[in-house]
């Protein structure tokens, strides 16, 4: 679990679905695809204002600024 500012924050689940709660933890959204294992996570607000996470999950180092929807390979 990560936090990205003081009311966002972005964990994974058991099932390797990414989390995402903006109102500090009241209320989760989950992604819709599993991402895999998740070893490490941190997340932070983009200049844009989107949340961002960096995961590392099956040996791979991934980003992500759409809850999970979709990952961008970064090594």
């Amino acid at each position: 679990m990560a936090w990205a500012d003081d009311r966002t924050i972005v964990a994974t689940g058991i099932d390797g679905r990414l989390l995402t709660s903006t109102d500090a933890g009241a209320n989760w959204t989950s992604s819709q695809e599993p991402i895999g294992e998740v070893t490490a996570l941190g997340a932070s607000r983009t200049d844009d204002g989107d949340v961002e996470a960096l995961l590392m999950a099956e040996n791979q180092v991934l980003r992500t600024v759409d809850g999970g929807a979709t990952t961008q390979q970064l090594l």
